[in-house]
């Protein structure tokens, strides 16, 4: 056996391969992924609770089933984390609130039973905006590139913690791009899958309608197999699809002769700069590796008032009883927006179902002629801290670009794809949309595109 490896240099994929020829055991990797926790998360705050006895004990189960021959998968020992949305038995989930401070679930989310299942070591939960819609009950986490910004949410810990080297692959949801928002302002891979694609139950709930769960990785591989882990049927979800998705190992050509591009201008405009740039670029590329580029259109992609109207009358749906029993540990802005949600009109809400509706009709227009349709992740870089608040931002940002997939249920890719040129350079990322359950289609574009560049293996320093 050779010495502790620094895993933070290796992906979910080659770490998993290390493990399992033996070259490094899962409790080393889960030591120092621990110890790293504890050096970084002082500055990221990334987590809200970490694991640290429970990680050790399941790294070391994972070490004597590979020594006796069993082998669950390329995931087989290798670190991850959840967001503090997902429940977990015997483990503090507090859906970053105050509200639930004190939940200790007796029952383990559907995918969390299914990493475990793949061998995964759960470290620890991460923090989020609460309730996975706005502020922050357990303090901001920093975006590990420049500290003063946010990392983008719900999903914030996620992206920080993955961006950081803290985990290769974290586990976030994505209502209306809480998943997609923060890899890109954190400069990694997120994955809003189809809605349906991935069970949500023993996840709170957000907008239901609406709601996925999906991994965010360095690398479009990690996110591919973990996809493969986490995905496909559970009588417990009844919007759970029995489609599998292939698997992780499905073979690509190097060039993306016959794909398809679409680029819908409107979702540029508004862009800063320097996003428009480098996603510009980032489509040069994808040409230059074979696949064709037409314009699209997408009349009603943007229209993100009405998709916000569905999301927090669904919001102020589900969360009914804790608004009323609970308000006082509620933040402010989760409060104002769950009271200001009860009073829309149900003709609000009608219209919004309207726009979703004319929305799919648009995209399978689209898609007649397209296989991916690309677009910037968010038309804005990240912004500080100070300004982050989505209730209301003192700096006038452009709306992202993640609703569309949000409200027609496509499936939705962000990959890093440059830096900005300013001081400090942050992130920047594109956004691939799919077909429905044609997952696939989009790890094809994403694996070619990083093979051809190398945004994703770019690192921030680290603030420790």
């Amino acid at each position: 056996m050779t010495a502790p490896i620094h895993f933070m240099t290796q992906t979910a994929r080659e770490l998993g391969g290390l493990l399992r020829r033996r070259e490094v055991t899962a409790q080393a990797v889960t030591e120092a992924c621990l110890d790293r926790i504890e050096a970084l998360n002082p500055h990221l705050n990334a987590f809200i609770t970490v694991t640290r006895a429970r990680a050790i004990e399941r790294a070391r189960r994972a070490d004597q089933e590979l020594t006796r021959g069993r082998d669950r998968g390329p995931l087989h020992g290798v670190p991850y984390a959840l967001k503090d949305v997902i429940a977990t038995r015997g483990i503090l989930t507090t859906n970053g609130s105050r509200s639930s401070a004190d939940w200790v679930p007796s029952f383990d989310a559907t995918v969390q039973e299914r990493l475990d299942a793949a061998g995964g070591v759960l470290v620890g939960k991460l923090n989020l905006w609460e309730l996975a819609m706005a502020g922050s009950a357990y303090g901001d986490v920093h975006n590990p590139w420049a500290l003063d910004h946010s990392p983008g949410g719900s999903s914030s810990g996620a992206g920080a913690a993955v961006s950081a080297r803290v985990v290769p692959i974290a586990i976030g949801t994505d209502t209306g791009g809480s998943i997609r928002i923060p890899a890109a302002h954190c400069g990694v891979v997120g994955l809003r899958p189809t809605y349906g694609r991935v069970s949500r139950y023993g996840v709170m709930a957000n907008a239901w309608s609406v709601d996925t769960v999906g991994p965010l990785a360095r690398t479009v591989d990690d996110v591919a197999l973990t996809l493969t882990a986490i995905a496909g049927a559970d009588p417990r979800d009844r919007t759970c699809s029995s489609l599998q998705p292939p698997p992780s190992d499905t073979p690509f050509s190097d060039d993306l002769k016959g794909v398809r591009l679409g680029v819908p201008e409107r979702f540029f405009k508004g862009a800063h700069p320097d996003v428009e740039r480098s996603v510009r670029a980032a489509i040069e590329v994808l040409e230059e590796l074979g696949a064709r580029v037409a314009v699209v259109d997408l009349p009603h992609a943007d229209a993100a008032g009405l998709a916000r109207t569905l999301h927090l009358v669904e919001a102020a749906s589900f969360h009914e009883q804790r608004l009323r029993t609970r308000s006082a540990l509620l933040g402010p802005e989760v409060r104002a927006r769950l009271v200001r949600a009860q009073s829309y009109a149900g003709v609000d809400y009608v219209k919004a179902l309207r726009l979703r509706t004319l929305m799919m009709a648009e995209a399978s227009t689209a898609f007649q002629t397209c296989d991916v349709i690309v677009a910037p992740t968010d038309r804005s870089l990240p912004v500080r801290l100070a300004t982050s608040s989505v209730a209301a931002p003192a700096t006038p940002v452009a709306e992202p670009n993640t609703f569309f997939a949000s409200m027609t249920g496509l499936p939705a890719l962000a990959i890093p794809c440059g830096m900005s040129r300013g001081t400090p350079a942050l992130p920047i990322s594109m956004q691939l949309h799919g077909r429905p359950f044609e997952e696939v289609v989009l790890f094809r574009v994403g694996r070619a595109f990083q093979r051809a560049t190398e945004w994703h293996s770019r690192a921030p320093a680290s603030p420790a």
